[in-house]
Parts: structure tokens; sequence; C-alpha cells
């Protein structure tokens, strides 16, 4: 909405301005998520690979869960 105080182009150049900043602002934010979601995966993986030798040392599905805190649905798969 523009008033008779604010010119067109000033108005035009604020909105403009504010579809930037909140463009930026969902970068940034997409930025931080992909962070966290990377450092769970690698995380998981880490996990994965720990049960795999686990299960090749013939180590007990319950223990395997135990030590790596995968569930026993995840380490079965993985066999």
């Amino acid at each position: 909405e523009v008033s008779g105080s604010i010119s067109f182009g000033e108005s035009y150049d604020k909105e403009i301005a504010n579809q930037r900043q909140a463009r930026m602002d969902g970068y940034e934010e997409g930025i931080i998520d992909g962070e966290k979601k990377g450092k769970q995966e690698g995380i998981s993986i880490e996990k994965k690979n720990i049960a795999l030798s686990m299960i090749k040392d013939k180590v007990d599905v319950d223990m395997v869960a135990k030590y790596t805190g995968l569930s026993k649905e995840e380490i079965i798969n993985l066999k």
C-alpha cells in the first residue's frame, strides 16, 4: 500500500529489500538444516559400519543394538 508520505519508488524498493531478506533467511535456514542432516547421516553410516563389523564377528544382535543404538530391525536388514 502506498501512502502520500512515501513515494511509489521507495515503497517498491522496500518491498524488494524485504523479498531479498526473506530469500536470504530461507537460504541460511536451508544451509543449517542441511548441515544437521549431513551430520545425522554421517553418524548413521558410522553406526552401520560398526554394526556390520560386529555382525561379521558373529556378535549377538542384542549386543550390536546395545552398542550401536540401531534397532534390531535395522541390524537384521544389514545382514
